[in-house]
């Protein structure tokens, strides 16, 4: 199970609400203009550093994409796989391209020598589980921020507050009640509460 351990992202618009948005027609396309640039920079920096020219790296980013679009509705929160899962799928489903990609040029022979040396390093087993822990440390971030905006939005502005300043500005549960006007012990009530129902969210969210 994934840990809660950095402060909350201020850009909400990337984190797992996201992916709702992309199984909504409705929504879909603004969404995926989001996704695409999240990871398909991903895929494409991964790329690049592993040794792929930039043209070979343009060529698997766009055709990961394409299988990740004509997918995306079979994607369905609380269903078999946890966005963690299906984020991993995704890019194991980046190296299989790469593999594809390494097959077809040797069937050409020679003449795509060079091509072949571009790739070569991302067919490695390194650098396939270098990409699933890029694409893991991107999970992690995005089931945080949703973890973080679901509970804010159920309790006090003061109760939120109360957690913030104590379990990531460290502050003393003096300082936080004189300055939000709470008892000593309202404030600790008030973090433990918000830590158990981030706890709760993170189970039901990220399970695995």
């Amino acid at each position: 199970m994934s840990s809660i351990s950095s402060s909350p992202s201020l850009d909400s618009r990337t984190h797992l609400s996201l992916l709702v948005r992309l199984c909504d027609n409705s929504r879909r396309n603004e969404a995926w203009d989001v996704f695409a640039e999240k990871y398909g920079g991903q895929i494409y920096r991964w790329c690049r550093h592993w040794g792929a020219e930039p043209a070979d790296a343009e060529d698997i980013t766009q055709e990961t994409l394409l299988a990740v679009y004509l997918r995306i509705v079979r994607y369905e929160h609380g269903g078999r796989y946890s966005f963690r899962a299906w984020l991993r799928k995704i890019a194991k489903r980046v190296w299989i391209k790469v593999l594809e990609r390494s097959v077809r040029n040797k069937a050409l022979g020679a003449g795509q020598s060079v091509e072949n040396e571009s790739i070569q390093k991302l067919v490695s087993t390194s650098a396939r589980d270098d990409l699933l822990h890029r694409f893991d440390d991107m999970a992690r971030e995005e089931i945080r921020d949703l973890v973080f905006n679901r509970v804010k939005s159920r309790v006090a502005e003061n109760t939120w507050n109360a957690y913030l300043m104590n379990d990531h500005e460290k502050q003393s549960g003096e300082e936080i009640a004189e300055k939000l006007g709470m008892t000593v012990g309202a404030v600790h009530v008030s973090a433990h509460r918000v830590r158990k129902m981030i706890r709760e969210e993170l189970a039901i969210i990220d399970p695995f």
